[in-house]
């Protein structure tokens, strides 16, 4: 009895770590029959939910691996090494993978934003994803990922006006800059 109230369940990792907190039973300590009874039939609400909303989950999943890949080569793309190390055709195949993510990830959201609007339509709310709304995750994933852009291409612009200073003026050493001047100690004509 007591293993079986103890451990948290898979419907509990399925549907998301914030079910636990809807939950009061499951933080009880005294273990009874009606303890045990409160957690199966949780468990069965759990089950049935998530076989409901199946293709959500999966749908959120999917995008979720596809995501993580579009940042991965994103940042694999700001590598110059890997354009001398190309054995095998692997700027290719990078190439391929990047437009096979470009194509799907937008076509997995439309219809994962369509089903997230059926479900509000039918339930009334948003529908919850580690406890917030799916859809305002998917919409602060983009709006990070757009900062981070925005973030590098500012940060580029003034690497480039630095540069452009430093051609210009010439650039300057740091024994320069310092203040440490050598004099040359040469013999002064005798009058």
């Amino acid at each position: 009895l007591v293993v079986r109230v103890a451990a948290p369940g898979p419907q509990f990792v399925k549907c998301n770590p914030a079910c636990e907190n809807q939950f009061k039973p499951y933080y009880a300590n005294h273990y009874i029959e009606d303890v045990l009874d409160l957690h199966e039939l949780e468990v069965e609400r759990l089950t049935v939910f998530y076989d409901e909303n199946r293709q959500i989950y999966q749908l959120a999943a999917r995008h979720k691996e596809l995501w993580q890949r579009l940042l991965h080569l994103e940042e694999q793309a700001k590598r110059s090494d890997r354009l001398f190390k190309n054995r095998g055709g692997q700027l290719l195949q990078e190439e391929k993978e990047r437009k096979h993510v470009q194509k799907k990830l937008p076509a997995i959201k439309r219809e994962l934003i369509s089903l997230l609007e059926q479900y509000k339509a039918n339930h009334g709310s948003d529908f919850l994803y580690f406890g917030e709304p799916l859809i305002e995750v998917l919409e602060q994933m983009e709006e990070e990922r757009q900062a981070s852009k925005e973030n590098e291409k500012q940060q580029r612009a003034a690497n480039e006006e630095v540069l452009q200073l430093e051609c210009r003026l010439g650039a300057r050493s740091a024994t320069t800059v310092a203040g440490c001047k050598r004099k040359i100690m040469t013999p002064q004509p005798s009058n």
